[in-house]
Order: structure tokens, then C-alpha cells, then sequence
């Protein structure tokens, strides 16, 4: 038996709490949904009921954080509020982690300055093969982002490197829009981290952010 027998419960978030009643005792129990999931597994879905997302234009429809929004409906809601999945940040500074993927620019956003900061999304029930992805940068004049480093992990704990940019000058206006295209990626992750690697324009640690995104081929866990 799967989880996926029961569809009314996948639109639940990991979260969520369910009520069981045993009747010949008379015992109400209470299970959180992702115990359930972990203990009855979740069926993978056919190939062809996952997209390959494709990048199409700055600011479109596209990517995985649009897709976990609407993927339940068409109505879309912030991911991150929702539950879809989580914005993750090393905190500190002005860094609220739901405007990284609420398709507004926003003010100044930044995690706390400091060498190694960094801004990532966990996808939760998803995996990303990623072919491409997406910065751009906050209302901040200067404090641009210059290098970094894209890491995928599974588990949280163990990172791989997938990709690095070392002094990208493409960043500089308030609300630039940065495109990064990555190739030869064979494992597709959960969790996804641009960490920074050295100091922006201004040379300091703030990790200015307005919004991330990220596109390639869907896998459920």
C-alpha cells in the first residue's frame, strides 16, 4: 500500500496532523502526515507526469518555485507561506525568506554579513535536475552580487558543488536580472544553496537577493 492510493492525502503539507479513531478500544491517535509518508512510501509517478521546466524569460512562469505554487490548482500562492517548499537563509541582516520567491522585487533583502552567506530553497516532495537558474538582485544600488557557488544536497548535511561563478559583473542595478545555464549535471537534488565566495561590489558579505528560481527536470522522492 502507497500513499498514492489516497490522493486527498498528498495535497497535504508535511505538517499537517491526521486523527485516527479506533473504534474497539476507543483511542484517538494522531500521526503527522510526513510520518505517514515515511512509513508507507510514496509511489514515484509516471515520467511523463513531471515537467522538464524550461527557462522562457526573466520573471515567467516556468520554474520550479511557480510550479510548486500552482501545481496543486491554478491559483497561485507563495510557496514558501503554503508549505511547497522552504526558503533557507543563514538569517540575520534584513532577510525575509518568503520574498525570495514572491515574484515582487521587494526592498533591501540580505542575509547577515558575513563570508559564506547564503540564500537556498528546499523543494521538500521534489527533486530538481537543474539546467538553469535564476538571480536577481534586490533594491540595493552597489552591494552586487560577484561570486559564488551553487550546491545540491539530499539530506541537508552532505553538499555537492555544482557550479561556481568567480567575479560575474552582470549584477549591478537595483533589480538586475542574473541567468545562469549549468550543464553536465547528472543527480537531481532537493535542496539547493548559492553560497557566496567572496565579497560583492562593495566589497562586503551582504548577500543581496529579490528573488531566486530554478529550472530542469522534476523528480518526485
Amino acid at each position: 500500500m502507497k500513499l498514492n492510493e489516497y490522493p486527498e492525502l498528498l495535497q497535504l503539507s508535511e505538517n499537517d496532523l491526521l486523527l485516527g479513531w479506533d473504534s474497539v478500544n476507543a483511542i484517538v491517535s494522531v500521526i503527522r502526515v510526513s510520518t505517514l509518508r515515511d512509513y508507507l512510501g510514496v509511489e514515484p509517478p509516471a515520467d511523463n507526469t513531471l515537467p522538464t521546466l524550461v527557462f522562457s524569460e526573466f520573471g515567467d512562469n516556468k520554474g520550479m518555485c511557480y510550479w510548486l505554487a500552482t501545481r496543486l490548482d491554478d491559483n497561485w500562492s507563495n510557496p514558501h507561506t503554503s508549505g511547497e517548499l522552504t526558503v533557507i537563509s543563514n538569517g540575520g541582516g534584513v532577510a525575509n525568506l518568503a520574498s525570495i520567491v514572491d515574484r515582487t522585487t521587494g526592498g533591501g533583502n540580505y542575509p547577515a554579513s558575513a563570508q559564506n552567506a547564503y540564500w537556498g530553497v528546499d523543494f521538500k516532495t521534489h527533486k530538481l535536475k537543474v539546467t538553469d537558474y535564476i538571480i536577481r538582485h534586490d533594491a540595493n544600488s552597489g552591494y552586487a552580487l560577484r561570486s559564488w557557488k551553487l550546491q545540491g544536497s539530499n539530506n541537508g548535511i552532505d553538499w555537492i558543488d555544482i557550479h561556481s561563478q568567480t567575479n560575474n559583473t552582470t549584477l549591478n542595478n537595483p533589480f538586475d536580472w542574473l541567468r545562469v545555464s549549468v550543464t553536465g549535471v547528472t543527480t537531481a537534488y532537493k535542496i539547493f544553496k548559492l553560497v557566496m565566495t567572496a565579497p560583492n561590489s562593495a566589497g562586503t558579505y551582504e548577500f543581496c537577493c529579490s528573488e531566486l528560481e530554478f529550472y530542469g527536470e522534476v523528480q518526485a522522492i
